[in-house]
């Protein structure tokens, strides 16, 4: 009998081995099935905000279909986030003068930042973007307030502070003095052509003279 109950033990013992296993091997084809439809979304993503290719509206849905599937299955990688919310700020910006269509897409991409920064909080990127859909739906308050920390997280990034720079002078009568003085400090160290880009945006925003 205690032989036979030894058996029995080893029986349940190798099931719930092989049931350990195949679960393990159903769940890492899963993520790999996510992960590679995320990797082709962020791609061509990528590549539309680079400029080297315009995106239509069903590439832009698909893109979007695949990184929520991808935040389904990975609910805690702050990247594909990230990528929902740059997915979003595009289609905001193309939609800029319809303001109901920069309300919505911006307030989708502004859900997704938020998220990716409670995942990742220390992500100067997520950061700046999070400013400009701040901007983009008129709360000044708030796209100070992550600048602040875009520059604290990522104050040697070349794209935290482009946008950053972009950002302070189109609101600059609503910053704060940290804020004005660092893009000031940005234009003595830049090199020519970036002083030039500096003066040009101040000038389209209507500051032609915060820089003198």
């Amino acid at each position: 009998m205690p032989l036979e109950r030894r058996k029995l033990g080893n029986w349940l013992l190798i099931c719930l081995i092989l049931l350990a296993v195949g679960w393990g091997m159903w769940q890492g084809q899963r993520l790999m099935r996510g992960d590679f439809s995320a990797i082709q979304a962020r791609y061509r993503i990528d590549t539309w905000v680079a400029g080297s290719a315009k995106w239509t509206v069903p590439e832009w849905v698909q893109a979007r279909d695949d990184l929520l599937a991808a935040a389904e299955i990975m609910p805690d990688n702050p990247l594909t986030f990230d990528y929902l919310g740059i997915l979003n700020t595009l289609r905001g910006q193309r939609g800029w003068n319809e303001p109901s269509l920069r309300k919505g897409y911006f307030g989708e991409a502004m859900g997704y930042q938020q998220t990716s920064l409670r995942l990742r909080p220390q992500n100067g990127a997520a950061w700046s973007n999070l400013a400009l859909s701040f901007y983009a739906l008129g709360d000044h308050a708030g796209a100070a307030a992550s600048l602040e920390q875009a520059l604290k997280y990522g104050p040697y990034e070349l794209g935290v502070k482009k946008l950053s720079a972009d950002l302070v002078l189109a609101m600059w009568p609503d910053m704060p003095p940290s804020l004005q003085q660092w893009v000031l400090a940005l234009y003595r160290t830049s090199q020519p052509w970036e002083r030039q880009e500096l003066e040009r945006l101040a000038k389209n925003y209507g500051h032609p003279d915060v820089l003198k």
